[in-house]
């Protein structure tokens, strides 16, 4: 601490508070004139003109210097969190803050505070007694705690050098007390502190003072006297408080005033002279007043005005010329009302009116002539409204506009498009709009930017010779149902000058438009929701612009492209893509003679979905040139009458059809190109008509058709295994059958219930083989029987049954395909001749076949033959313990409803080679006993 007797004033002011380097600095920089050898008396002062003290729910700021920057950073700060009041007897006061503050380089200080243990904070005289040269003040408390921060009343008694006093947040309550003595006062901002009532006369000592500031306190009357003697005062705020009413005699004093802020009270009349003395009112707030009715003559007189606000009011009506008498307003905002109708003269004599705003109102429609006197007009603002039509003639003949503002409209029609007009900017977002309106660009000169953003646009067409010279014009059509752009195939460059010298930027993002030349490529890299596409399109060429600018290309131009679908290329399949999905086509539209500007594709992929289409058109998909793959699913078609010569995938899920003909089979099975057919969601009959489908979802078992996809409607079985035309066989049988009557139906009960039991003992005995022989039926068949077997089962089939199969007086011929397949044919094809061949199919079913692939595909097609002829051609042997887990649902199905063998039964191979072919001249089977038995 500093030694000497002369700065013994500096040591105490610091005592227990400030630390000891801090206390050398301000000794060295405040006495410096103990060089000099001066005593107390002598050592000078440091002089303040600026002074702002915040103080905060932490901590109090101080500033003495207005050059100095607000931040706060580096700011040297002392702890006063040990204190609970800062008033005259507390260890430490404002004054000695203020004093610190001055003390320091920076002329900036931070003290902390205890925010709950500081019960109240107070500033006397003595902070303007000691710094008497202020000019500038301001107070402000910004926390909303409860501590109190009083004003002794007396506070600006040595004020007399104020030029700029601002309180805020003090929660002052009698404001003549303070303002005495204060001539000098220019500036004086009392907000937000709780003031309710302003006495006669509050200001009658501040005959200087130009702006008064008053905003957010709870004042409820504004008395005549209240502004007497302010014959300097240019601005008054009086916003966010609770005036009802204002009267003319308020402002008798007060005619000089330049702008007048009454926004946020609750105004509901004004005396139709209240403003008559306001010759000077350049700007008049009156907003959020939402009771506030105007009278013809409520702006009477106010003639030098330029800005009016009057939004969130809730007005009904402007009444007419009611700003006639300010021939000089330039900003007019009637937002956020409750307008209906606007008279055709409510801007009569306004020459010089630029801006109106009328969003947020209900507006529906326009007086034509509405505009007309607005010779200076630059901004017209009517978002949020009603509007149903653009009309063309409302802005005729003004000049200057710049912004036009319909967004958030009903707007889906334009009338008088051939009429011209000046803007620069057309705003159209959220509307109605279902077209893109070119005439914007053709007929409105001087435009820049046009906003049609979120409207329901479904393509852009551009005819390039109608396009002004010099357009430069920006188009937002983001998020809007773009599918498709259509212009002229671009012209050939030349060396000409008279090449049209124009451009047209359009954001096509958030559409369905895709640049056609990178499709494929950008949407791997990006979802499409997230896809900046941009658009230039000139005389020359159309380009696209994405956010890679590796993949910025020339847009393809297709040839011969159907109207009504979007097509594009796309270059990793070297494809031409006619998207016609969800048009609500009735009728299969033309695609013919597709072809580029740029590549030779060498597919062309067509997609028809959710559409309507049934038999209208149909016979054009012949025409279809290179298809390779046609999507027809989610129409209307009940019948396929004709199909593309040749294709790869065919789509026909969720129609109404209920049978293939023929022929659409044939050009299946001719169609080696074919893939892939989707039928499924379909209502099939499984009728007669239905044979051909079967016999093909037999040859190609879930390769190029899913026999899943092709369900009988009434049955809910897949037609592959459905019994088809019984309905027909069961009324031939069923005749004769009555008949014969009740005898014939005895005898037969008998037989059919004893019949295997018979069969075999005669068989067996060589007895009537007539009765049981078959031959005759099958006598041009290869085979007596196929057996179909797990390559895993091979040495049963070759050491067990072959040998007996083969051997004896009367051998079977049996088809094995280990040896009698021929190298080289399709497997699904010798399966099916291998079954075709024999008179009977015998199945090994083990757990090894269950795994076989071709197994079930050779059981499936001898079942389905059985099914078809109506004969019992299959024999199952089971081998081993079958894991029944294993089975699927046709196999569980086809072992409950017919008989098989089981190897290791006694009776197997008499029971096997009843189930083999009979021959009429077969003898043997004497080994075995003549006892009845059954198969299982």
């Amino acid at each position: 601490m500093c030694l000497l007797p002369g700065c013994l004033s500096c040591s105490l002011f610091v005592i227990l508070f400030v630390q000891i380097s801090n206390s050398i600095q301000q000794c060295t920089e405040n006495c410096h004139c103990l060089k000099k050898n001066l005593t107390l008396n002598t050592c000078p002062k440091p002089i303040i003109d600026y002074l702002n003290i915040e103080l905060t729910a932490k901590e109090i700021r101080i500033t003495c210097n207005e050059m100095i920057s607000p931040n706060f950073e580096d700011v040297p700060s002392f702890d006063a969190k040990f204190l609970t009041s800062i008033d005259e007897k507390s260890p430490l006061t404002l004054e000695s803050m203020v004093q610190q503050c001055a003390g320091t380089r920076g002329k900036r200080i931070i003290y902390g505070l205890n925010n709950e243990g500081l019960h109240s904070v107070s500033a006397s005289k003595n902070i303007l007694k000691d710094n008497n040269s202020v000019k500038y003040l301001r107070f402000v408390r910004t926390s909303n705690d409860a501590n109190i921060t009083l004003l002794e009343s007396n506070f600006l008694t040595y004020g007399s050098q104020l030029n700029t006093v601002i309180f805020n947040g003090l929660r002052l309550v009698k404001l003549a007390n303070y303002l005495q003595n204060l001539s000098h006062i220019e500036t004086l901002d009392l907000s937000s502190n709780g003031i309710e009532e302003l006495d006669d006369l509050v200001f009658h000592n501040l005959t200087n003072l130009s702006r008064l500031i008053l905003h957010n306190n709870t004042v409820r009357v504004l008395n005549g006297n209240v502004l007497q003697n302010l014959t300097q005062l240019r601005v008054l705020d009086l916003s966010y408080n609770k005036i009802d009413s204002l009267r003319k005699d308020t402002f008798v004093q007060a005619g000089n005033i330049q702008y007048l802020n009454f926004s946020n009270n609750f105004l509901q009349t004004i005396d139709n002279n209240t403003f008559s003395l306001f010759a000077k009112l350049e700007r008049l707030d009156l907003s959020q007043n939402p009771t506030l009715t105007l009278k013809e003559n409520t702006f009477a007189n106010l003639t030098s005005l330029k800005s009016l606000n009057l939004s969130r009011c809730d007005i009904r009506h402007i009444p007419t010329g009611f700003l006639k008498s300010s021939p000089d307003l330039i900003a007019l905002n009637v937002s956020r009302n409750a307008i209906t109708k606007l008279d055709s003269n409510c801007f009569e004599n306004l020459k010089k009116l630029a801006i109106i705003d009328l969003s947020y109102n209900n507006i529906s429609s326009l007086p034509l002539q509405l505009l007309q006197p607005l010779e200076n007009l630059r901004e017209f603002l009517l978002s949020r409204n009603q509007l149903s039509v653009f009309n063309f003639d409302l802005f005729t003949g003004i000049q200057t506009l710049g912004t036009i503002d319909f967004s958030d409209n009903l707007i889906s029609n334009f009338t008088n498009t051939l009429r011209k007009f000046k803007a620069q900017d057309i705003i159209l977002k959220n509307n109605q709009i279902g077209w893109f309106p070119v005439f914007l660009i053709r007929n409105v000169p001087g435009l820049r930017h046009v906003d049609l953003r979120n409207n329901r646009i479904t393509s852009v067409k551009i005819m390039k010779d109608l396009i002004p010279q010099h357009v430069n014009v920006e188009i937002y059509l983001n998020n809007n149902q773009i599918s498709q752009f259509i212009s002229e195939k671009p012209a050939e460059l030349t060396n000409s000058s008279n090449q049209p010298n124009w451009k047209l930027m359009m954001d096509l993002s958030e559409n369905l438009f895709r640049c056609n030349c990178l499709k494929y490529e950008i949407e791997q890299l990006v979802p499409p929701q997230n896809q900046s596409v941009i658009l230039a399109v000139t005389s020359k060429e159309n380009i696209c612009y994405t956010s890679y600018p590796n993949y910025n290309c020339p847009l393809i131009y297709i040839e011969n492209s159907p109207k009504e679908c979007h097509t594009y290329y796309i270059r990793t399949e070297n494809a031409i893509v006619v998207d016609c999905t969800n048009r609500s086509l009735e009728e299969f539209p033309v695609i013919h003679h597709l072809k580029t500007d740029r590549y030779e594709h060498s597919q062309v992929m067509v997609n028809l979905s959710l559409n309507k289409l049934n038999l209208n058109g149909q016979e054009r998909l012949k025409k279809y040139d290179n298809v390779s793959d046609l999507d027809l699913s989610y129409n209307d078609i009940e019948q396929i009458e004709w199909l593309p010569k040749t294709f790869k995938e065919l789509k026909l899920d969720n129609n109404r059809l209920k049978s293939l003909s023929p022929e659409v089979i044939e050009n299946f099975r001719n169609n080696h190109k074919l893939d892939n057919v989707s039928l499924k969601n379909n209502p099939w009959q499984c009728g007669c008509s239905d044979i051909e489908l079967q016999k093909y979802l037999t040859e190609f078992n879930n390769i190029k058709i899913n026999i899943s996809d092709v369900t009988c409607e009434d049955t809910g079985e897949y037609l592959l295994y459905a019994k088809i035309c019984d309905d027909e066989l069961a009324l031939k049988i069923a005749t004769p059958i009555v008949v014969i009557g009740l005898f014939i139906a005895t005898i037969l009960a008998i037989y059919f219930k004893f019949n295997t039991a018979i069969k075999v003992y005669l068989y067996s005995k060589n007895w009537c083989l007539w009765y049981v022989a078959e031959e005759e039926l099958d006598k041009d068949k290869t085979y007596d029987v196929f057996i179909s077997y797990s390559q895993k089962d091979e040495h049963f089939v070759e050491k067990e049954l072959l040998p007996e199969l083969e051997s004896g007086d009367h051998p079977f011929k049996v088809c094995f395909h280990h040896r009698d397949w021929i190298p080289g044919e399709f497997i699904s094809r010798q399966i099916v001749n291998s079954v075709l061949d024999s008179r009977r199919t015998m199945v090994i079913l083990s757990n090894n076949f269950m795994e076989s692939v071709w197994g079930k595909l050779e059981f499936r097609t001898a079942h389905m033959q059985a099914i078809n002829e109506g004969r019992a051609r299959v024999i199952v042997v089971l081998f081993g313990a079958l894991n029944e887990d294993s089975l699927d649902d046709e196999m569980k199905t086809y072992l409950k409803t017919n008989t098989y063998v089981k190897w290791g039964d006694p009776w197997f191979w008499s029971k096997l080679k009843y189930a083999l072919p009979h021959s009429k001249t077969r003898r043997g089977l004497s080994q075995y006993s003549q006892e009845s038995f059954h198969l299982r």
